[in-house]
């Protein structure tokens, strides 16, 4: 069943269901020398993105290399909300690069709240900007 949620009025209404997907997540791994390091940036990344999906009223999925299991989750979740079709997964929220084979994130629309990722942030502070996490690279590379 549907988390329940008024979906005609997130507070950013564009009038369509919006489905997010954190693509190449594993990636994440090869950018910080220690595994810790990566966790704890892909963790800062998906509260970004889940705010950001709680804003707008949108579910989010991480994918990564490899993950069939995910990619058939996300085609049968968007097949749910096509045609009201059964989809039985709950949220899954708390999720970590070290264990991507076996855990994914799934946060449907209404299931986050402001609370919660307050409280999943630790010490870090949803008010802060997302570049004193992941600064912008001072000159692109080829």
């Amino acid at each position: 069943a549907d988390v329940g949620i008024n979906r005609s009025n997130p507070s950013v209404n564009i009038g369509a269901p919006l489905i997010v997907v954190l693509n190449k997540v594993d990636m994440m791994k090869t950018l910080y020398p220690a595994e810790a390091q990566a966790n704890s940036q892909y963790e800062i990344l998906t509260q970004y993105v889940r705010l950001w999906c709680l804003n707008y009223a949108a579910t989010s999925f991480s994918m990564g290399k490899g993950l069939k299991e995910q990619g058939k989750r996300i085609a049968s979740y968007l097949e749910h909300r096509i045609f009201g079709s059964a989809f039985n997964r709950g949220p899954s929220a708390v999720v970590s690069l070290t264990n991507m084979k076996d855990e994914f994130l799934f946060i449907p629309s209404g299931f986050d709240s402001k609370q919660i990722l307050e409280n999943q942030a630790n010490t870090r502070s949803l008010a802060d900007p997302f570049e004193k996490y992941f600064p912008l690279a001072k000159s692109l590379s080829k």
